[in-house]
């Protein structure tokens, strides 16, 4: 079987045994996959071409070009907080407030420290899903 490739000098032919042949264009196919799925990732949707411009915002304050107030990161704690269980605000407090530990907080309501530690976790979670 004859071989041809491709190198920076020029097309070149080799005389290979048809089980290396398989082999090669086996090798040969997946680099072709391999560029097109990497270039495919790579490409950009509009190819160039700038017909979005009109959406760019120069004002970085979005709130004040749709009217709103700025919010502070306090309020929008407090706004957060509204959304936790009457509990999870109850082991906020008994921790942050309070200034028990973990262990403290596990055998006052009768569960292991990883159980309360799962529970701030999902807390945590929770506010972080909100802002």
């Amino acid at each position: 079987m004859i071989y041809e490739y491709i190198t920076v000098s020029g097309t070149e032919q080799i005389e290979i045994s048809d089980e290396w042949g398989e082999v090669l264009k086996e090798l040969d196919r997946k680099e072709r996959n391999n560029e097109h799925k990497e270039t495919r990732r790579h490409s950009t949707l509009n190819n160039g071409i700038d017909d979005y411009e009109w959406l760019a915002v120069d004002d970085l304050n979005i709130e004040a070009l749709l009217g709103k107030k700025e919010i502070s990161n306090v309020e929008r704690l407090h706004s957060a907080f509204n959304y936790l269980s009457d509990s999870q605000k109850a082991l906020l407090k008994d921790l942050y407030v309070n200034g028990l530990t973990e262990v403290q907080v596990a055998q006052k309501e009768g569960v292991t420290q990883q159980a309360i530690s799962c529970r701030l976790r999902r807390i945590f979670k929770k506010i972080k899903k909100y802002f």
